[in-house]
């Protein structure tokens, strides 16, 4: 029953707040660069990704004690290794230099364990070290251990927070600690004093950072990336997340000696560098990838322009942004002298830390990406820094890479063989490896044929394999022949009203006509319209209001040979004049209440000629079929300016007959409802498909006009089957939370015309589950019909795009880059559509027709023709075929933001408008309607300077930036008594919402339910165990499949502002109503580990108990007491032994073995100082308060006896439950009512969650449900 641990160990030693504080020695400012680290440390202090750290095997006679007084004596000369990052008065970062030296080299002997115990101590034992985020406010950003596997073989470890610490800073330490290493053996010292600490470096560059050359390289950066996007467009395998994980892998890259040679000698002749080729090469890679016309990549810089900076450990490295522009036919030696030249005169306006930049250019501050470049790239000179102690042999063990601060990071170095070698670090929050590995093999590709041709245009290089290119065009682009039946519409519904002549094709308002009806009373109108002249080629106006002579009309110009011109009623009188007179309308076919509309033209009038059509004959008119003769004619586009027809041929609507009648999608028991604006391309598609399989079309009118509350209540009326929705439309209803009431009985929903968003489709998923089957249809307005489709399934891909499917039946899909060629995998180019549905072009315009219907480029079908369809788009690894349509956030107001010195710059001085936000004039602005928003508003002129402040205006928008960020969180607890996190500011910082978390205790930040995972199809919950802490988690969470988001449980007794609950039913409700605030109302999976399995249990019942449908529980290695049996008592004693194992066991450590008489807890706190887990000066605070948290959890569980759970249980049981097995199984079956799944792994207790068994942890974990629930 007891468990608490993390595997990182408890948060021990400097860490504790509570803790002495150090004596200072002295104080200073926040160098700039620290200013922007401390904001996204307060911004996200789990984050690791900030964190560095280096493992060395030192095989040999190694003096320890030498090392550990090296170790001591290198954080003495380098005070930034001593240095805590604290918020002053005003919450801006301060250096504080500590006297104390809080940093010691905890050591581990292992050489008694075999393996695998050696190996899970030795991570336990290194977690902490390497794995924990640091606490800077607390503890110092350098880290060193020492762990002994034999006599003679040791791990010394290092880890810093990059806030104290760079690439350069690595040669720096290593040789440091050689010398130092050296001089305790009785060498002489062979160090020089340093010049100058970085505290001292601040405060210099304080001073500094002002004047007229600050200025202008403040002009100089806005200049520069004025008008770039924001967001790299790269080919994503994932949704960007709201927040970054952080989380990273690499794909190495290689270019062979003999390319590296071909790469030097080409830059020896443009002057160039190359660094400078490899850079240009990197951009035009993301080029080709995200179709931008403009990429910014990042480059990092030393920042040491000071000799004085050479020898001193700190963080001084800076990046620039090195913008490139491309255009069709820039070569590659023409975009390598422009590198060349912004290459220069970005590395000689260095002053000014990019960081500044970043907050002048009035850029808000981002959780998911870098505000201006996501992708970085670095060329070293290879010379790797390497620990040499006398005596001993160090190798240095390379990490598995598990973070990336951006998209993607290209790292390259020379190689003493002459070669070039790296690494791309890619996030995997948005890549597969995959995709990753592709992007490396095409930079050597892309390197190499550059390399070879400078002058070619770079567009010119294909980076695909030919077979890659062959597959997707033979294969991924092809719909594949398929024979439709061999009618046109008008003889496909004869054969259906021959089959089934009572069938009811049209429904309308009550009123019905069946197919046999329908076909003579068309083929009545088509005689009619035959003896009026109407033939091949003539354009018949069918200007009807929607319903059953609509589709009658409609059937009969085709009967008569004629072209069908849909025109809606409700179109204005000028738009229907215009396209009237341009298609050159022969006939109308209308009613009296119409006529007037369309002037002078030739009428049918149904309602006054009824009479007469009633008495032509009902046999069909006799015409021989041309599928090349044009169907119909349709006006898509904007209502205002010169009306543009695309004439559709009988041949594109063959389309959707041979489509109808493969998919089997319709049948005739199907209604089918048409909601379509008359005479659309969707309209007739509705038409098409439901009377060609015989099922009744059902008219909805005008219903797209309707509330989405009102849509759904008419189609419960209705009762439809199938729907055809325009993505607008089908948007408002899910936005509207009423799909899963429109789904009642229909099977089918059809959604086109527009760009669908993944989080609707997620949504949707959400709320209708597999009821209804749900169509995506890429149906651009001028092809006449749709040329492909998908339909969303639970595979469906958690994507920024969502994609158009596969290619219809008789069509072929081509993505050309802009040489005219098909492009790989990933790369963006141009859609080109051909196949049968092709309409024949623009009525009346041969020079458009000439430019948009073209003849294939890249060779294609003999005499075959292209759709240029103006969408850039992108083939997916898997086949699927996704629009590009990036999201580019609109750049904000100019103005004058960032650090204090930078505020000095007068902004005349920057060609900045006075103004902070011109468009704040226009915003109608609401005052503060009570006392804490008229509080918060006050803090808020005071931090911004401004006048007056509305309830909804952001905060950075209204010039706020990281530093004042810091400074509003602070005085909000300063001045109102809230502690709010500074995430609590995102994703908008408006008085309005500040208020609302402040007054809802239950909506503020919460620090009981912690986000271990972003995702977006469902929620698990995952419960703390005895111990409080949900960090024994993190690993399962990351490793869980599908895209679920993961919550973790913690619980609140662990920042001591809450009391103890009177029973584990109280606590489950509490931890409920908390899921719930943060909107998580019914996870698809309720678990934990330990006593955290018992609580879940709990909270599942409460929860769920009265659903249909129970969310199933996880219990991983959970014992349980067996309902009805008794109570049983811990007195303090037995309570404090228990806590002591359970602390040692999580963290590696042998438990004390306390003598008679001894205080358990006395015993935990020496053995924890003495293997460097405590600092000295901790006293007992920390073993107090966890033991406190402990006894609480311990005593609510021994009190606990479970109902019957009517959901399935997982229990998953380690090696070593043997002795109980048998009570906690015949316990678990007792309540498992809706059945009990029992997994075993060979681990112990402890140890269940470390790496060797996350995996098949993660394996166990319920996950059908996972994408079903909110």
């Amino acid at each position: 029953m007891t468990g608490t641990p993390t595997q990182a160990g408890p948060a021990v030693g400097p860490t504790d707040p509570g803790g002495p504080a150090p004596s200072q020695v002295r104080s200073g400012p926040a160098s700039l660069a620290q200013q922007r680290l401390w904001f996204l440390y307060r911004l996200q202090p789990e984050a690791l990704v900030y964190q560095a750290s280096a493992t060395f095997q030192i095989d040999g006679d190694l003096h320890v004690e030498a090392l550990r007084q090296a170790v001591r004596a290198v954080v003495e000369r380098h005070e930034i290794l001593r240095t805590l990052i604290v918020a002053d008065a005003e919450g801006d970062p301060v250096q504080l230099v500590t006297a104390t030296n809080l940093v010691t080299m905890p050591i581990e002997d292992v050489t008694g364990l075999r393996e695998p115990d050696r190996d899970d101590r030795v991570r336990r034992f290194l977690a902490p070290v390497t794995q924990r985020p640091f606490a800077l406010e607390r503890e110092p950003p350098f880290r060193a251990a020492l762990v002994r596997l034999a006599p003679t073989r040791h791990l010394f470890v290092v880890a810093c927070h990059h806030i104290a610490f760079d690439g350069w800073s690595w040669g720096i330490l290593l040789r440091d600690l050689q010398r130092l290493y050296e001089a305790a053996l009785g060498e002489p010292t062979r160090l020089p004093p340093l010049a100058l600490q970085h505290v001292d470096f601040a405060r210099r560059q304080q001073e500094t950072a002002t004047g007229e050359s600050w200025a202008e390289q403040l002009r100089y950066w806005r200049r520069q990336l004025d008008g770039a996007p924001r967001v790299i467009n790269l080919p994503l395998d994932r949704t960007r997340p709201a927040e970054s994980s952080h989380r990273g892998s690499k794909v190495e890259v290689h270019l062979l000696e003999s390319l590296a040679t071909e790469v030097r000698r080409f830059g020896s002749r443009p002057r160039v560098t190359t660094f400078m080729i490899l850079l240009t090469v990197f951009q035009a890679l993301m080029h080709r990838y995200s179709g931008d016309r403009t990429v910014v990549v990042g480059t990092p810089v030393a920042g040491r322009d000071d000799v004085a900076l050479e020898q001193l450990i700190g963080f001084f490295v800076g990046t620039v942004a090195l913008r490139a522009d491309f255009t069709e036919d820039v070569s590659f030696r023409e975009l390598l002298l422009a590198t060349r030249r912004a290459v220069l005169e970005a590395t000689s306006r260095l002053d000014v830390p990019f960081d500044v930049v970043v907050q002048n250019l009035g850029l808000d501050p981002q959780l998911s990406h870098h505000p201006v470049f996501q992708t970085l790239f670095q060329l070293d000179d290879g010379r790797l820094p390497g620990l040499e102690l006398p005596g001993v042999t160090c190798t240095y063990l390379a990490a598995e890479q598990d973070t990336c601060g951006w998209d993607l990071h290209l790292s390259l170095a020379e190689q003493p063989d002459g070669s070039i070698r790296g690494w791309l670090a890619y996030a995997t929050d948005l890549f597969d490896r995959d995709t990753a590995a592709r992007f490396a093999r095409d930079y050597v590709t892309l390197l190499r044929s550059l390399v070879a041709e400078p002058d070619q245009p770079m567009l010119a290089v294909s980076l695909a394999p030919a077979r890659e290119i062959a597959h997707i065009v033979d294969r991924w682009g092809d719909g594949g022949r398929v024979k439709g039946p061999d009618q046109r519409l008008p003889e496909r519904v004869d054969s259906v009203a021959v089959a089934t002549p009572d069938a009811v094709a049209v429904e309308h308002d009550g009123a019905r006509v069946t197919f046999d009806e329908l076909a003579r009373r068309s083929n009545q109108l088509a005689h009619h319209l035959r003896a009026r002249g109407v033939g091949s080629e003539t354009v018949v106006g069918v200007l009807l209001a929607p319903g059953i002579n609509a589709v009658a009309a409609t059937l009969a110009v085709h009967r008569a040979g004629g072209v069908v011109l849909g025109l809606d009623p409700r179109e204005a009188p000028s738009r229907l004049g215009a396209v009237l007179v341009d298609s050159a309308t022969a006939l109308v076919v209308t009613t009296s209440r119409w006529a007037e509309r369309v002037g002078h033209l030739p009428l049918v009038l149904l309602d006054e000629q009824h009479g007469e059509l009633v008495q032509l004959p009902e046999t069909a008119v006799d015409r021989r079929d041309v599928a090349a003769e044009a169907a119909c004619l349709v006006y898509p586009g904007p209502s205002s300016g010169r009306p543009l027809g695309v004439v559709v041929t009988h041949r594109g609507i063959a389309g959707h007959l041979a489509d109808a009648a493969r998919s089997a999608r319709l049948g005739p028991a199907d209604r089918c409802l048409q909601v379509m604006p008359h005479g659309s391309t969707g309209w007739f598609g509705d038409l098409v498909e439901s009377l060609s399989v015989g099922a009744t079309l059902v008219v909805g009118g005008d219903l797209l006009d309707s509330p989405p509350a009102r849509f759904v209540q008419r189609c419960a009326q209705l009762r439809p089957t199938a729907l055809r929705l325009p993505v607008s439309y089908w948007s408002d209803l899910v936005d509207a939370g009423a799909a899963a009431e429109l789904a009642g009985r229909l099977r089918w929903i059809s959604i086109g015309g527009g760009h669908v968003t993944p989080d609707r489709i997620h949504r949707w998923r959400r709320e209708v589950g597999n009821r209804v089957r749900l169509r995506v249809l890429y149906d651009p307005p001028e092809y006449g019909t749709f040329c492909a489709a998908a339909e969303v399934t639970d595979a469906w891909p958690a994507v920024g795009s969502v994609p158009i499917g596969r290619p219809a039946n008789n069509t072929r899909l081509y993505v050309l880059g802009r040489t005219g060629q098909p492009v790989g995998i990933g790369e963006v180019g141009e859609l080109y559509i051909a196949g049968d549905g092709m309409p024949r072009g623009y009525l009346g315009q041969p020079a458009l027709t000439a430019t948009t219907f073209v003849a294939n480029p890249s060779g294609g079908l003999p005499g075959q023709r292209l759709f240029r369809s103006n969408d850039l788009a992108r083939w997916r690894a898997d086949g699927a075929l996704m629009v590009v349509r990036p999201e580019i956030p609109p750049a904000p107001p100019v103005r004058q933001t960032g650090p204090t010195p930078t505020s000095a710059v007068p902004a005349e001085d920057l060609d900045v408008p006075p103004t902070v936000d011109p468009e704040r004039e226009a915003v109608v602005r609401l005052a503060p309607r009570d006392e804490m928003e008229r509080r918060l508003a006050e803090l808020y002129r005071e931090l911004l300077g401004v006048d007056e402040i509305g309830i909804r205006e952001d905060f950075f928008k209204l010039g706020g930036h990281s530093l004042l960020a810091a400074r509003l969180v602070n005085r909000i607890e300063r001045r109102l008594g809230v502690s709010l996190p500074v995430s609590a500011l995102f994703p908008t910082a408006t008085v309005e919402r500040l208020a609302a978390q402040i007054r809802d205790h239950d909506r503020r930040p919460d620090s009981v339910v912690v986000r271990l995972r972003e995702g977006h199809g469902g929620h698990i919950v995952l419960v703390h165990p005895v111990g409080g802490e949900v960090l024994p988690y993190s690993t399962l969470a990351r490793t869980i499949p599908g895209p679920a988001t993961v919550h973790g449980i913690r619980s609140p007794l662990l920042d001591g502002d809450a009391e103890a609950l009177a029973d584990l039913e109280s606590l489950a409700a509490d931890y409920l109503s908390r899921l719930r605030a943060q909107g998580v109302h019914r996870p698809a999976c309720y678990g934990g580990w330990s006593m955290g399995g018992v609580i879940a249990l709990e909270m599942a019942l409460q929860a769920h108990e009265r659903d249909v449908r129970h969310p199933p529980v996880l219990a991983i290695d959970s014992a349980l007491a067996a309902p009805g049996s008794p109570d049983f008592v811990l007195d303090e004693e037995a309570l404090a032994v228990a806590f002591a194992q359970d602390v040692c066991r999580s963290t590696g450590l042998r438990p004390p073995a306390a003598g008679e008489g001894e205080d358990p807890l006395a015993a935990l706190h020496a053995t924890l100082v003495e293997a460097g887990r405590l600092a000295a000066a901790e006293g007992r605070r920390w073993v107090d308060r966890r033991f406190q948290v402990f006894s609480a959890h311990l005593r609510l569980l021994t009190r606990y006896r479970p109902r019957p759970y009517p959901g399935r249980v997982v229990l998953v049981l380690s090696g070593d439950r043997d002795d109980n097995r048998e009570e906690t199984l015949s316990a678990w079956r007792l309540v498992a009512a809706g059945g009990l799944e029992v997994r075993k792994l060979p681990a112990d207790h402890y140890s269940i969650l470390g790496p060797a068994h996350v995996a098949a942890l993660a394996a166990a974990v319920p996950s059908e449900e996972v994408s079903g629930h909110d």
